[in-house]
């Protein structure tokens, strides 16, 4: 299984017998389709060959489905990319898998596979294995016309020296069908923003495919009319901070069926679709089959269905499963990418990228990639693949170390090693060299010490700030998600909680945020008053990307187009909103709270009808009358048939009880938030101070409990089991928030 470097997203090709053309993008680069290939006609000389727009700008897309949204400069829509997953079944019947595309298995070709892959009594002896599917399915396989099977894409107007090799990839797109909506598109810049109509999987998630070639992408769906961001990848900002995912596909693995081993239609599934896709591989000019496919790191098993019969490839090695099955095996490493972030003030920087050149003495060109906004004030970023020569430098090293134990085999590839790339196994060449303009007309130029280009030496993260440039290893590791208390916990008073406040605001901002780290506030406050508050600690308190209200009933998401102090900068989540709503009843619950006020005259009184927050009544009771008042209420609500939860906090004479819908509070929102934004649970810290912040400490995920917590709070956790889940810091305020995650190997 070969790694093979490669960049991100282009049409793949479809065959034609004629040749139609349509402009792409504002650089007015067309492409047209010949002998089932796309071709470029024209490549811009300040841009990588294998780009279909110029700034991000111009195809970034608001959050807003407003008029102020870019029409799209085309007259007429160019076909759809090809859709490798398509969300048709695909067909049943043994030998009868559709000739083109991929196709979703229905749940008896799924139970049928599953059957045969991890069947304890079948045992692979062989690499080849038969698979009969009912005769009844109906046959779904993909129109020729709209899905025809060309896969590779062949670049014109750009010379050796800018463009080494054209391979396709395919990469996966999705949309959760737990984040709502019923009708899903796609668009991005490698389409100049047409949108994709993409259907509901069997899965429920809506899931799109494409051919993908070298370069760096944003993307982003619409859902419902609305343009939204995936929380699950990585998100950029432009200079109009329009906020889009961004995708850059660095590296791909290759499944290849060789000609000799027999079959005319080839498929391959594993375990990175849990089995439950399958994707076409091409014919080549050699004969042989293949598919490129973008997957992130790990290890994974897959095997091929060729002419309907599942096999093994006999060159790739093999691994029995659980069950005992034979199924081909491969390890993914981390993508052989550079990501570089780069403080600043210039506005809209570019990262400046020398072309290969086969004349030593020629003056360099440069291509130039557009920096993207990061989270962090004064950070951008840009993210590109590895020079060729390092690949081609890191293949044979490993090939060398591959081949040293068979000498035969050794001196078969030092015969056949073509004669151009004999110093490049000499020369120490770094993954990415550079220097960076302002981006203006009159450019100005950061340039590495000494006058020259700054080089990253491997793949890999790295930061240039003033002139230094340091490896950033955590732009590679596994992001944290942060959900802190405010008061008490993330701002306080005095300059001792202060210094914390700024302290943790510096280190989100240049490490955690960088790596993909997210910030969540789980407050009492209301929005309005949480804007507030980023007034009042302004240049202290770092600005969240969700903040959740009214005891976890509310979720809002930042809006980077507004400040955050403004609550316009603010968007309330309608998924979590219309999640609430199953079983909920207002008008009910109101009256049951009206009995329990009229019942406890002087001792209980109103807080929140349900005004505010729909989602939530809220009561103020005194605290020799609380058991007595739960007990009236809860029974209400029990005989009233209302699906609803009681939360009691507070310390004092006085204790608040909210009565919000029962699919609600503080750890379900916690949760809900987390698993939109795909943090595993043991990468998500919550943070607090007060015993009201027990409804998010007692979940699975690791606890901060600050030092400055109150002694409710202090005795619950002296209370728990000592699994070293729960920490209990010395220093108050952020500074705790900060001593805990070191504690946690979080930091």
């Amino acid at each position: 299984m070969t790694p093979i470097h490669n960049g991100s997203s282009i049409y793949s090709p479809m065959k034609s017998q004629g040749i139609s053309t349509h402009v792409l993008g504002s650089n007015k680069s067309s492409f047209y389709l010949a002998q089932g290939h796309f071709r470029m006609n024209q490549v811009p000389s300040k841009q990588y060959a294998t780009s279909t727009s110029t700034s991000c700008s111009n195809g970034s897309r608001n959050n807003h489905s407003t008029g102020e949204q870019r029409k799209h400069r085309h007259t007429e829509r160019p076909r759809e990319v090809r859709r490798e997953v398509s969300t048709l079944s695909a067909s049943a019947s043994s030998g009868n898998l559709p000739e083109n595309g991929t196709g979703w298995l229905n749940s008896a070709e799924k139970n049928k596979i599953l059957q045969l892959v991890n069947n304890e009594e079948t045992t692979f002896e062989s690499t080849r294995g038969n698979i009969a599917f009912d005769e009844d399915i109906p046959d779904l396989s993909i129109d020729e016309s709209e899905h025809p099977a060309g896969n590779m894409c062949e670049l014109r107007g750009a010379s050796v020296a800018e463009v080494d090799e054209c391979v396709a990839v395919m990469v996966r797109f999705k949309w959760a069908g737990s984040w709502g909506g019923n009708i899903v598109s796609l668009g991005g810049t490698f389409n100049d923003w047409t949108e994709i109509p993409i259907q509901r999987s069997p899965s429920g998630d809506f899931v799109l495919c494409l051919t993908l070639e070298p370069g760096t992408y944003e993307y982003k769906f619409k859902v419902d009319d609305r343009w939204l961001t995936s929380l699950e990848e990585p998100r950029v900002s432009d200079i109009h901070n329009n906020v889009n995912n961004q995708v850059t596909v660095a590296e791909a693995v290759t499944y290849r069926w060789k000609k000799e081993w027999g079959g005319s239609v080839v498929y391959v599934s594993g375990t990175d679709s849990n089995w439950t896709e399958r994707s076409r591989l091409e014919e080549e000019d050699n004969g042989d089959f293949v598919l490129r496919k973008c997957l992130q790191a790990g290890t994974y098993q897959y095997k091929f269905i060729v002419d309907g019969e599942w096999r093994c490839s006999p060159d790739e090695p093999t691994h029995r499963n659980d069950k005992n099955c034979l199924n081909n095996s491969v390890t993914v490493a981390l993508d052989a990418s550079v990501t570089m972030f780069y403080e600043t003030s210039w506005e809209h920087p570019k990262c400046l990228i020398p072309l290969p050149s086969s004349d030593p003495s020629a003056l360099p060109t440069f291509t130039e990639v557009p920096m993207s906004r990061t989270a962090s004030q004064g950070w951008m970023r840009v993210r590109v693949p590895a020079a060729s020569g390092y690949l081609k430098r890191r293949a044979h090293v490993q090939e060398e170390g591959a081949t040293a134990a068979n000498a035969n085999h050794a001196q078969e590839n030092e015969e056949t090693q073509d004669e151009d790339d004999e110093d490049l196994w000499d020369r120490v060449i770094p993954a990415l060299e550079f220097k960076i303009s302002n981006g203006e007309e009159n450019p100005l130029f950061d340039l590495a010490p000494g006058g020259g280009l700054y080089k990253c030496p491997h793949a890999g993260g790295y930061k240039l700030r003033k002139g230094g440039l340091t490896p950033f290893t955590k732009s590679r590791g596994s992001a944290i998600m942060v959900v802190s208390d405010l008061d008490g916990t993330m701002v306080g008073h005095g300059e001792e909680m202060d210094a914390g406040t700024l302290s943790f605001r510096r280190y989100w901002q240049d490490t955690a945020a960088l790596a993909g780290g997210v910030l969540v506030f789980n407050t009492g406050r209301s929005i309005g008053q949480a804007c507030h508050l980023f007034v009042e600690k302004r240049d202290l308190l770092a600005v969240p990307d969700v903040i959740i209200t009214a005891v976890g009933t509310k979720i809002f998401e930042r809006e980077p187009s507004f400040p955050a102090e403004s609550t316009e900068g603010w968007k309330e989540d309608l998924c979590w909103a219309e999640k609430l709503e199953q079983g909920w009843d207002l008008e009910a619950v109101r009256r049951a709270c009206e009995l329990c006020v009229n019942s406890y005259p002087n001792l209980c009184s109103w807080l929140d009808r349900g005004t505010e927050h729909p989602h939530r009544c809220s009561l103020s009771i005194q605290v020799n009358a609380l058991d007595a008042a739960l007990l009236d209420l809860k029974t209400q609500l029990l005989e009233m048939d209302i699906k609803a939860k009681v939360i009691v906090s507070g310390v004092g004479e006085w204790r608040y009880v909210d009565c919000v819908a029962y699919n609600a509070g503080k750890l379900e929102a916690l949760k809900y938030v987390r698993r939109r934004f795909g943090i595993p649970k043991e990468r998500c810290a919550a943070c607090g101070d007060s015993g009201n912040d027990i409804l998010m400490l007692e979940g699975e995920n690791p606890g901060i409990v600050v030092g400055n917590a109150q002694p409710d709070l202090r005795d619950w956790v002296l209370n728990q089991p000592q699994t070293g889940r729960i920490v209990l810091t010395t220093q108050s305020g952020a500074n705790g928030i900060l001593e805990g995650l070191a504690s946690l190997y979080l930091f």
